[in-house]
Protein backbone atom coordinates (compact mmCIF):
# COMPACT_ATOMS: atom_id res chain seq x y z
CA UNK A 1 0.00 0.00 0.00
CA UNK A 2 3.20 2.22 0.61
CA UNK A 3 4.41 2.06 -2.94
CA UNK A 4 0.46 2.79 -4.33
CA UNK A 5 -0.11 5.66 -1.62
CA UNK A 6 3.41 7.04 -2.96
CA UNK A 7 2.82 6.37 -6.56
CA UNK A 8 -0.72 8.31 -6.38
CA UNK A 9 -0.66 11.05 -3.57
CA UNK A 10 -4.42 12.01 -4.52
CA UNK A 11 -5.46 8.62 -3.48
CA UNK A 12 -8.13 9.75 -0.68
CA UNK A 13 -9.68 6.49 0.01
CA UNK A 14 -8.28 3.39 0.75
CA UNK A 15 -10.83 0.01 2.05
CA UNK A 16 -8.94 -3.23 2.82
CA UNK A 17 -11.69 -5.96 1.77
CA UNK A 18 -11.82 -8.89 3.79
CA UNK A 19 -14.24 -11.51 4.91
CA UNK A 20 -14.86 -11.90 8.56
CA UNK A 21 -14.27 -15.59 9.28
CA UNK A 22 -16.87 -16.03 12.00
CA UNK A 23 -17.25 -19.24 13.73
CA UNK A 24 -16.81 -21.79 17.26
CA UNK A 25 -15.00 -25.13 16.68
CA UNK A 26 -17.48 -27.02 14.34
CA UNK A 27 -20.12 -23.93 13.36
CA UNK A 28 -19.84 -21.52 10.86
CA UNK A 29 -21.94 -18.21 11.11
CA UNK A 30 -23.23 -15.85 8.18
CA UNK A 31 -24.68 -12.92 8.28
CA UNK A 32 -27.66 -11.90 5.88
CA UNK A 33 -29.74 -9.15 5.20
CA UNK A 34 -32.70 -9.26 3.26
CA UNK A 35 -33.25 -6.45 1.31
CA UNK A 36 -36.01 -6.44 -1.39
CA UNK A 37 -36.35 -9.97 -1.49
CA UNK A 38 -32.62 -10.62 -2.10
CA UNK A 39 -30.72 -12.33 0.47
CA UNK A 40 -26.82 -10.27 1.03
CA UNK A 41 -24.03 -10.57 3.44
CA UNK A 42 -23.71 -7.82 6.18
CA UNK A 43 -20.73 -5.80 5.97
CA UNK A 44 -18.78 -4.26 9.05
CA UNK A 45 -16.02 -1.46 9.26
CA UNK A 46 -12.90 -1.97 11.16
CA UNK A 47 -10.92 0.64 12.23
CA UNK A 48 -7.99 0.46 14.30
CA UNK A 49 -6.76 3.19 16.91
CA UNK A 50 -3.25 2.41 17.95
CA UNK A 51 -4.06 1.79 21.26
CA UNK A 52 -1.84 -1.28 21.16
CA UNK A 53 1.37 1.48 21.29
CA UNK A 54 1.98 1.94 17.63
CA UNK A 55 2.47 5.05 15.78
CA UNK A 56 -1.11 5.53 14.31
CA UNK A 57 -1.63 9.57 13.81
CA UNK A 58 -4.87 8.78 11.56
CA UNK A 59 -7.02 6.82 13.58
CA UNK A 60 -9.93 9.41 14.40
CA UNK A 61 -9.83 10.44 10.80
CA UNK A 62 -10.38 7.44 9.51
CA UNK A 63 -12.81 6.37 12.48
CA UNK A 64 -15.00 9.93 11.03
CA UNK A 65 -15.14 8.77 7.57
CA UNK A 66 -15.86 5.08 8.88
CA UNK A 67 -19.20 6.44 10.76
CA UNK A 68 -19.92 9.06 8.14
CA UNK A 69 -19.97 5.74 5.38
CA UNK A 70 -21.95 4.04 8.17
CA UNK A 71 -24.46 6.43 8.54
CA UNK A 72 -24.79 6.48 4.55
CA UNK A 73 -25.24 3.07 4.56
CA UNK A 74 -27.63 3.00 7.69
CA UNK A 75 -30.00 5.67 5.70
CA UNK A 76 -30.05 3.53 2.61
CA UNK A 77 -30.24 -0.04 3.62
CA UNK A 78 -30.52 -0.22 7.46
CA UNK A 79 -29.64 -3.85 8.20
CA UNK A 80 -26.47 -4.38 5.70
CA UNK A 81 -23.93 -3.14 8.46
CA UNK A 82 -22.85 -4.46 11.74
CA UNK A 83 -21.84 -2.14 14.22
CA UNK A 84 -18.37 -0.51 13.40
CA UNK A 85 -15.85 -2.56 14.76
CA UNK A 86 -12.49 -0.38 16.80
CA UNK A 87 -9.68 -2.38 17.45
CA UNK A 88 -6.43 -1.61 19.28
CA UNK A 89 -4.61 -2.94 16.36
CA UNK A 90 -3.61 -0.50 13.47
CA UNK A 91 -2.90 -2.42 10.87
CA UNK A 92 -2.34 -0.31 7.78
CA UNK A 93 -4.43 2.22 8.31
CA UNK A 94 -1.60 4.74 9.67
CA UNK A 95 -0.76 5.03 6.14
CA UNK A 96 -3.11 7.65 5.44
CA UNK A 97 -6.66 9.09 6.47
CA UNK A 98 -9.48 7.34 4.59
CA UNK A 99 -8.15 4.19 5.56
CA UNK A 100 -10.46 1.04 7.01
CA UNK A 101 -10.87 -2.60 6.65
CA UNK A 102 -14.32 -3.74 5.09
CA UNK A 103 -15.60 -7.19 6.41
CA UNK A 104 -18.02 -8.30 3.87
CA UNK A 105 -20.01 -11.38 5.42
CA UNK A 106 -18.21 -13.92 6.49
CA UNK A 107 -16.42 -17.42 5.54
CA UNK A 108 -20.21 -18.42 5.78
CA UNK A 109 -22.06 -16.12 2.97
CA UNK A 110 -22.37 -17.55 -0.57
CA UNK A 111 -19.89 -15.41 -3.32
CA UNK A 112 -23.44 -14.24 -4.64
CA UNK A 113 -24.15 -12.58 -1.32
CA UNK A 114 -20.80 -10.75 -0.81
CA UNK A 115 -21.35 -9.54 -4.31
CA UNK A 116 -24.79 -8.53 -3.48
CA UNK A 117 -23.31 -6.57 -0.60
CA UNK A 118 -20.43 -5.14 -1.91
CA UNK A 119 -23.10 -3.46 -4.43
CA UNK A 120 -25.18 -1.98 -2.04
CA UNK A 121 -22.38 -0.51 -0.01
CA UNK A 122 -20.82 1.04 -3.50
CA UNK A 123 -24.68 2.07 -4.01
CA UNK A 124 -25.01 3.62 -0.47
CA UNK A 125 -21.49 5.40 0.34
CA UNK A 126 -20.95 6.60 -3.64
CA UNK A 127 -23.31 10.19 -3.15
CA UNK A 128 -21.70 10.28 0.65
CA UNK A 129 -17.82 10.52 -0.79
CA UNK A 130 -19.30 12.57 -3.88
CA UNK A 131 -20.75 14.95 -1.30
CA UNK A 132 -17.13 15.11 0.86
CA UNK A 133 -15.50 15.91 -3.32
CA UNK A 134 -18.03 18.77 -3.81
CA UNK A 135 -17.80 20.01 -0.08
Amino acid sequence: MESYLAQYPNIAVVIDLHRDALGDGEVTYKTVAELDGTASSQLMMLVGTGESGLYHPYWEENLKLALYLQQAVNAKYPTLARPISVVPERYNQHLSTGYFILEVGSNGNSLQEAITAVRLFADAVGPALQELISA
